[in-house]
C-alpha cells in the first residue's frame, strides 16, 4: 500500500490523511471486487422481490372495495407510503451501492473531473441520507402531523399548547 500512495496522483493523500484504506490499482480494486459482487447479487435478489410485493400490495389496495371515506383515505395513505418508500430505497440505497460497486469495476477515469466529483459526492450523500428519507416518508403520512406541520414555523402559545393537547392517535 505504501507503493501506491507514492505515486503521483495519491501523494497528496499521504500528507492530509492519518489512515488510508487502498482497495487496488486504478481499475483493479483487488479482493473488494468479491465484495462488490455481494453487493451486486443482493441488490438483483432483494431489489426484484420487493418492487414485485409493493406492486402486488398497491394493486390488491386498488382493487378492494372500501366502505367508508376512512377507509378510502387509508388505503390511498398505505399505497402512496408503500411506493415512496419504495423509490426513496431505489434512489438512496440501490442506485448509489450499484454505482459504487460498478465504479470499482470499470474505468471511469476518462470523464471530466467535475463530473467525477459530482457524482462521488451526489452518490455519498444521497447514501447517507437513505434513513432520514425514509423517515421523512413515514412521518409526514402520519394524520396528526399534518394538522401540526402548517403550524411547525410559528411562535406562538396557542399553538405549542395545541400541538401538546393533541389526544387523537397516530396513525401510519
Amino acid at each position: 500500500m505504501i507503493q501506491k500512495l507514492q505515486r503521483e496522483e495519491l501523494r497528496w493523500i499521504s500528507e492530509f490523511a492519518t489512515s488510508v484504506m487502498v482497495y487496488g490499482d486504478i481499475g483493479n480494486c483487488g479482493l473488494y471486487k468479491y465484495e462488490s459482487y455481494v453487493v451486486i447479487f443482493s441488490i438483483a435478489v432483494s431489489a426484484p422481490i420487493r418492487f414485485f410485493l409493493v406492486a402486488t400490495t398497491v394493486r390488491f389496495l386498488r382493487r378492494k372495495t372500501v366502505t367508508s371515506s376512512n377507509t378510502m383515505r387509508m388505503k390511498r395513505t398505505i399505497s402512496a407510503v408503500l411506493v415512496k418508500q419504495t423509490l426513496c430505497a431505489a434512489i438512496f440505497y440501490i442506485y448509489p451501492l450499484l454505482l459504487n460497486a460498478i465504479v470499482f469495476h470499470f474505468q471511469i477515469a476518462f470523464l471530466p473531473e467535475f463530473l467525477l466529483v459530482a457524482s462521488r459526492i451526489t452518490v455519498m450523500f444521497s447514501y447517507m441520507l437513505n434513513s432520514s428519507a425514509q423517515f421523512i416518508i413515514i412521518i409526514t403520512a402520519n394524520r396528526s402531523f399534518r394538522r401540526v406541520r402548517p403550524h411547525l414555523y410559528r411562535i406562538s402559545s396557542t399553538v405549542t399548547t395545541h400541538v401538546f393537547k393533541t389526544n387523537s392517535p397516530l396513525i401510519i
